[in-house]
């Protein structure tokens, strides 16, 4: 759904911590020997590269504030993240900041059921 009606946007910073975070052995279960690398490239096959250009310092845990620049330099409206620290910001320059659970509610298409 998303990847169709959305642009989903990535810069060096949040690709590398992406990579970086599903190497983690608490992943494990989700993927088989080859399964982070498929869904890496699947990843990579949906997404639009932005240069990184916009710096914040908005979020109490400085290593997120990455996301807001992302959302920033793509010109996005909403940034989906789980974190507490960004969920805390609720909003930033026009910037929504909400929750997947938040996200899927207010975009699920009709006759389709929360994941």
């Amino acid at each position: 759904m998303a990847v169709e009606q959305f642009v989903i946007a990535q810069n060096q910073a949040t690709w590398h911590e992406l990579e970086t975070r599903i190497a983690r052995p608490k992943f494990d279960c989700y993927f088989g020997d080859t399964g982070r690398l498929r869904h890496l490239v699947k990843i990579a096959q949906s997404i639009q590269h932005f240069e990184m250009r916009a710096e914040v310092s908005v979020s109490r845990d400085t290593t997120d504030d990455k996301f807001i620049a992302l959302a920033i330099d793509s010109g996005g409206a909403i940034l989906i993240s789980g974190d507490p620290d960004l969920k805390d910001v609720q909003a930033y320059k026009g910037i929504e900041i909400l929750s997947t659970a938040q996200f899927f509610e207010r975009f699920k298409p009709i006759g389709v059921a929360k994941p």
